[in-house]
């Protein structure tokens, strides 16, 4: 009997939902072109702190999708789980600022971040 590696198993299950995976990088070219367009649109312009905290976690959260789609394609599973961790912890914050809508909460964040 013939052993198959790890990557050629997780090789064949991204082949078989290579539709799935097109799309999901269709939605992830979508989001970067969303985030494009704010950032041309605010460049060089005053804009809130929480505006532009949520913005950058918004591209934060494209790269990363991105990353995990790649990781994925590539075969390396335990390397896309640990991003999809981080990826949901960022979610959780952004959610959380979002529903606090506290102008002192996110200059702490702020803050704390750099």
């Amino acid at each position: 009997m013939r052993a198959f590696s790890v990557l050629t198993i997780q090789g064949c299950v991204f082949c078989t939902s290579l539709e799935m995976f097109h799309y999901f990088f269709l939605f992830i070219h979508s989001c970067h072109t969303v985030f494009e367009n704010l950032r041309v649109t605010t460049n060089k312009k005053e804009i809130d702190i929480a505006d532009l905290i949520l913005i950058c976690l918004y591209d934060t959260l494209c790269r990363m999708a991105d990353e995990i789609g790649m990781a994925l394609s590539q075969g390396s599973t335990t390397s896309a789980l640990a991003q999809w961790r981080t990826f949901y912890e960022h979610i959780v914050v952004g959610i959380f600022l979002m529903d606090e809508d506290s102008p002192e909460l996110f200059k702490k964040f702020a803050d704390f971040s750099h």
